[in-house]
């Protein structure tokens, strides 16, 4: 079972593309054309979004018209599949979270419209300690043709591997392989790759579209290739045909008065699609699309009816996923768009969807729209909304609102993804049915959120008998519909070292609420692994998952004075109190009226999180407060704050500018200081080669302090020491809180030593 839902994951996004992307489908027609011959998939594994070499990714999407899935693999016990970007893109993202021991099911008990990639590529910087098993498997050859279906029709047929050139080593060579030309290719798709970047790593922005490599090539060795036969390898692609139809309809059928019929309709769709490229009209164009179409379809059908499609049923998802995307290029060749919006309203009697249909024509004919059709289940079957044709001509719209009772809402019916909608059109006398990627307004779906999505345990220590475990607790908020309800079971996986104590096996989910929290009392034992493990949540009904969700923990010491009180001033997002919840602390939360008039003196350290003004106005009034808190012997550390922050509110006055910096931007100015070493020693390079841009930093300028990190472009201070009287003051402009939310072990131990200093 496991191994069927892992290849399912995977070879969703390794599909033939079975929808094309929306810049295409609104106007693109020369990128379709460039790619409506090429049926080769390709993996890209990688490790960092940065690691991409996105001149590689483009040339195989954009110029040979392959579907490219960018697949990144963690190490974990339980095997997960998180998608990204819309299924069947150009390009896709898959994160994979699976054990050695599922990789051997990876591409074997194929599920209906799978198939496996033809291209294999690992990028450069895998350190994953699953990395060398999946390798293995794939130059084993557990993933050829031969080896995953009878009559080894589709497997893996080339793997690639990144060759890194380093600094000062000359040439590298390998005996085959393909060299990446970033210059050209950075800079010819330099639009397609920001977009592929915004749409998979919403949340990764990218500063500039620049190259990976020194001398702005990249080299791949050809580890492994299948391909029978004589060839010359130049690319990727050298030894493979770009569009196989005709190859295996002669492979897979014995000779036969069958094989010829097969035959003769894969020519005639090749040669059609063909020639509408370079067709002298709209018109010609679109008629010849209709026409490979037509013969396309005529194909399928015959294949379903013929023996292989039980015998190779790999044959039949190929043909269904070509025969699928000639019907996407030829839909936009149309120029037809169709759009759907749903908002699903509570009624008395139950759910009910309004759904609006947009169909617009821009090609050079009119189309006609047969039918509207409602799919209110997880089957097949339909309801037909409004089957009244209509005639949109060209460069004309037609807006229609339909209202549906939507059944089946419910959590218990298992089936939250049934708000599907297709538009059934007619032209040159077939037929074509046009399915909705409709979003949902007013109707978020079901949802299971760790709070917090990290936590850093301190080590557990071993006994000569028995082992030593750690008790804590953690939670996550389910958010839903009001109007979902009934009852879902709880899967929660954890890392080794790491047990749940007794909870509920299920969740009751009441109609009328919308949040919902589930505590988990959890143990760490002294097995725990030193590095980052993933702890898995998933919601599921009848073994259909619903929601799920992964948090992150590790072991990291944070060791200091138990003596030492601590008070704090909230951030704006809560992370600072997340973080000081993980350890052994005495801290405690100052309110804005304890500021003004409480006694600071009951604390040895203040700490100050960004944002913390808007909750806490009397920061502007006790500046004499905070000056004397630091003469008598306190610490006072604050962390980067927004630019609109006042100079004066601290005993020294401050500027902040806040700023995107690589680790490349700072220094460290005094690596001996106490802070980088006591009680933990901090590998500052370390520290701030991780900051990539991606993290707002807060440099100031400060009227006194020593600046141990600064921002070399603007000179001003990222981390800075002021002594005062007994006391201190401490700027951390540097990213930190956001670092240890990755649980980058520098970035906790340097927050101990700042507190503990």
């Amino acid at each position: 079972m496991t191994g069927k839902v892992l290849h399912t994951g995977v070879c969703l996004l390794c599909l033939l593309a079975l929808s094309i992307d929306a810049d295409a489908q609104r106007g693109g027609r020369p990128a379709l054309l460039e790619q409506s011959l090429s049926d080769v998939r390709v993996v890209y594994f990688f490790e960092e979004a940065e690691s991409i070499d996105w001149a590689a990714v483009t040339l195989l999407s954009e110029r040979h018209g392959c579907q490219v899935t960018l697949a990144r693999v963690h190490q974990a016990q339980r095997f997960l599949v998180q998608r990204r970007g819309e299924h069947g893109a150009r390009v896709s993202l898959v994160e994979l979270y699976l054990s050695e021991q599922d990789i051997p099911s990876l591409y074997s008990d194929p599920g209906p419209g799978e198939l496996p990639p033809d291209i294999v590529i690992f990028g450069a910087d895998l350190t994953d300690p699953i990395w060398p098993a999946l390798q293995e498997y794939f130059l084993s050859g557990a993933a050829d043709p031969e080896v995953l279906e009878p009559g080894g029709l589709f497997g893996v047929r080339k793997v690639y591997r990144s060759v890194v050139k380093k600094a000062g080593s000359g040439t590298v060579s390998f005996a085959q392989g393909a060299i990446v030309n970033q210059r050209e290719l950075v800079v010819r798709y330099s639009e397609r790759i920001r977009t592929f970047r915004e749409k998979l790593f919403p949340n990764h922005p990218m500063k500039s579209i620049g190259y990976s490599s020194p001398d702005l090539f990249t080299r791949y060795e050809l580890l492994r290739y299948t391909i029978t036969g004589s060839f010359r390898e130049s690319d990727f692609l050298s030894g493979l045909q770009p569009l196989r139809l005709v190859s295996l309809i002669q492979s897979a059928l014995p000779e036969s008065a069958a094989r010829i019929s097969h035959t003769r309709l894969g020519e005639r769709f090749q040669s059609d699609f063909a020639a509408s490229r370079t067709a002298h009209s709209p018109k010609q164009r679109v008629d010849l699309l209709v026409s490979a179409y037509r013969a396309l379809s005529k194909l399928k059908e015959l294949t379903g009816a013929h023996e292989i499609a039980n015998t190779n049923p790999g044959y039949l998802r190929y043909i269904s996923a070509l025969t699928e995307r000639a019907q996407l290029i030829t839909l936009s060749e149309m120029g037809f768009d169709w759009k759907g919006d749903i908002t699903v309203r509570k009624t008395p009697a139950g759910p009910v969807v309004k759904f609006r249909a947009t169909v617009s024509v821009s090609g050079p004919l009119g189309v006609s729209l047969a039918r509207v059709l409602y799919y209110p289940g997880a089957s097949d079957s339909f309801v037909v909304v409004d089957g009244v044709p209509q005639t949109v001509r060209p460069h004309q719209q037609f807006v229609r609102e339909y209202v549906v009772q939507a059944e089946g809402l419910s959590v218990a019916s298992g089936a939250l993804d049934s708000l599907r909608f297709a538009a059934e059109i007619t032209y040159g006398g077939i037929s074509m049915l046009a399915r909705s990627v409709a979003s949902v307004r007013g109707a978020q779906g079901l949802t299971v959120t760790f709070l917090p999505p990290f936590r850093f345990i301190p080590k557990v220590a071993k006994v000569l008998v028995d082992k030593t475990i750690r008790p804590f607790y953690w939670k996550a908020v389910v958010d839903k519909p009001k109007y979902y309800s009934g009852e879902v079971d709880i899967d929660l996986k954890t890392p080794p070292g790491v047990s749940a104590g007794a909870m509920k096996q299920t969740l009751a989910l009441e109609s009328g609420e919308e949040t919902q929290t589930i505590q988990f009392p959890l143990a760490a034992g002294s097995s725990m692994a030193d590095g980052i493990s993933r702890l898995i949540l998933t919601l599921r009904l009848a073994d259909k998952a619903l929601a799920v969700d992964t948090a992150t923990i590790r072991v990291a010491s944070f060791q200091i004075d138990p003596e030492r009180a601590i008070g704090f001033l909230p951030d704006s997002v809560g992370l600072l109190e997340d973080i000081l919840r993980m350890t052994d602390a005495d801290f405690r939360s100052i309110t804005d009226r304890a500021l003004e008039v409480g006694d600071l003196s009951a604390y040895q350290v203040i700490l100050i999180g960004s944002g913390c003004l808007k909750t806490h106005p009397s920061l502007l009034k006790i500046r004499e407060r905070f000056e004397r808190f630091v003469r008598q012997g306190g610490s006072l550390i604050l962390f980067g704050q927004p630019e609109s922050w006042p100079d004066d509110v601290l005993p020294t006055r401050i500027k902040i500018t806040p700023a995107r910096l690589d680790g490349a931007d700072m220094q460290v100015s005094d690596r001996s200081h106490k802070i980088f070493s006591k009680p933990y020693s901090t590998l500052t390079r370390q520290l701030t080669a991780k900051v990539d841009g991606e993290y707002y930093s807060a440099p100031a300028v400060m009227t006194i302090g020593r600046r141990l990190i600064t921002d070399t472009r603007s000179g001003g201070a990222l981390l800075s020491v002021a002594n005062m009287g007994q006391g201190r003051i401490i700027y951390c402009g540097f990213p930190l809180l956001e670092q240890i939310s990755r649980l980058e072990i520098h970035a906790i131990h340097l927050l101990a030593n700042l507190i503990d200093y």
